[in-house]
């Protein structure tokens, strides 16, 4: 069994929706799902629409390319393309920061958007 945190993000108008469906998602497709509150934060370019985010960590059989291909498969079927990166909507950002205590994305796992829920789940029991 695997374990994986993953960083969740959407700066959509619906993006309430948008991290409610994502986490719903994760935990048919993962167990032992523990999600971090809802929180916002600004975007990193400081122009794109404020987002709201949460961290969830979870257990999977998925091997991490197998897990990222899921996420990265949910992220175009919410309407994530390329275009819409280009116009500064991201509907949904699906992310695995860390496997089984290793740091995959370092730059994710320093900023604000992460740390928050990071800490947070860190923080219970």
């Amino acid at each position: 069994m695997n374990r994986y945190v993953i960083s969740i993000g959407s700066n959509s108008a619906d993006r309430d929706i948008q991290l409610a469906k994502a986490i719903d998602w994760l935990s048919s497709i993962a167990k032992s799902i523990k999600a971090s509150s809802v929180y916002c934060t600004e975007a990193i370019n400081q122009v794109d629409n404020e987002y709201m985010n949460a961290v969830a960590i979870c257990e999977s059989e998925h091997s991490h390319n197998d897990l990222n291909d899921m996420l990265k498969q949910y992220e175009i079927n919410c309407g994530r393309s390329k275009e819409s990166k280009l116009n500064g909507e991201i509907p949904i950002d699906l992310d695995i920061v860390i496997a089984n205590d290793i740091i995959l994305r370092p730059v994710d796992y320093n900023r604000e958007y992460f740390k928050i829920g990071w800490s947070e789940l860190n923080a219970q029991p």
